[in-house]
């Protein structure tokens, strides 16, 4: 789909639907694990700044973890960030657009393991210290009321693609989804959150949708 849409008339069709959901707001899913009921609610979504995020980590669950399970910790974290691995990672904040990518496995480690990549991206391989990250938190799905144009994204018509994919797979049960991937450079209010969904529950409402489009 994405090297028809180059070509007339899709390229004019995926053109005109992108410029109209780009005036009005679309859901960007964040993937995650809460610490506690209630908190992303009250507290908004955060762009990372990763060492803040470390910080923060281990003021609050430090306990759980031994004297040399910390300084593991501290020197793995020290040889995977600094440099390009923050440049791309920090001010931003990442979102799934669309459902179908928020079930796609490539969200699996966000679910399991609590603290972001910030945290866990280079000790998940410790099994000790890998079996208390999976015990911290509950794995939600945080939707969000976005602008479009805010979103920084990697397509040209990110929005159109999807909604034209989706729209191929009701004629097609096998058709490709597109889904798309974006991030803002702000954090978001506790306003523009629409809903904290517990993944199983997001999961399962998921497979319901799709076994009614197939019926």
């Amino acid at each position: 789909m994405e090297s028809l849409i180059e070509l007339e008339p899709f390229r004019s069709i995926a053109d005109d639907l992108e410029e109209f959901i780009s005036q009005h707001s679309v859901i960007g899913y964040h993937c995650t694990k809460e610490p506690e009921s209630g908190y992303f609610e009250m507290s908004g979504l955060r762009v990372l700044d990763r060492q803040r995020q470390q910080t923060e980590f281990l003021e609050r669950f430090g306990h759980r973890f031994s004297e040399e399970e910390l300084s593991q910790i501290q020197q793995d974290w020290n040889a995977f960030f600094p440099g390009q691995q923050d440049g791309c990672r920090n001010g931003t904040l990442w979102f799934c657009l669309a459902p179908d990518q928020v079930i796609d496995s490539g969200t699996e480690r966000f679910f399991t393991y609590f603290g972001g990549e910030a945290v866990y991206a280079p000790i998940t391989q410790r099994p000790s210290i890998e079996e208390k990250l999976r015990a911290i938190g509950n794995p939600v799905v945080v939707e969000v009321s976005i602008a479009p144009r805010e979103l920084q994204t990697f397509s040209r018509v990110p929005f159109a693609i999807n909604a034209l994919s989706l729209f191929h797979r009701r004629l097609n049960p096998e058709a490709f989804v597109h889904g798309r991937e974006g991030y803002l450079k702000r954090s978001v209010e506790p306003s523009e959150i629409i809903r904290v969904r517990p993944q199983p529950s997001f999961f399962a409402a998921y497979a319901k949708c799709l076994s009614h489009e197939r019926l």
